[in-house]
């Protein structure tokens, strides 16, 4: 998906931002199961997190990855508090050693796919020394 101009400033519109730590509420469209949902046109849409991750990263993301919430609000759409994972099934509920693991994994892909060490490091709420070390015992 290429984000347009126009669709950021219809999605920023249908957000409540807050403060940096507080959820960003989505105020658009929910899904039949509750959770946010940006409609890009009459026929295709997309998740709202998926949309305010990829506009915070500023670069396409993969369909292999999911973006998941660390919160438990599924409106928030907040990129403070949205991360990229391998599982649709990573989410705050996980254990921390879980999220380790995953981010362990993703880093190194995410890199070869053209994300930078800052990029990478804001997405996946690591620091960005953690994450050059990490590359480094990747490679």
């Amino acid at each position: 998906m290429r984000i347009t101009e126009r669709l950021r400033r219809k999605f920023w519109s249908q957000v409540e931002i807050g403060s940096e730590s507080e959820c960003w509420e989505w105020k658009g469209v929910l899904s039949q199961d509750r959770f946010a949902k940006f409609n890009l046109s009459r026929m295709t849409s997309t998740s709202a997190q998926r949309f305010a991750m990829q506009d915070y990263l500023g670069k396409r993301i993969s369909k292999h990855h999911y973006v998941v919430r660390t919160c438990e609000n599924p409106r928030c759409v907040n990129p403070a508090h949205l991360t990229l994972s391998y599982s649709p099934k990573l989410t705050f509920k996980r254990s921390p050693s879980v999220i380790k693991s995953q981010t362990r994994r993703a880093i190194p892909v995410l890199r070869s796919s053209g994300f930078s060490i800052t990029e990478i490091s804001r997405a996946l709420g690591v620091k960005w020394m953690k994450t050059s070390r990490l590359l480094r015992q990747a490679a």
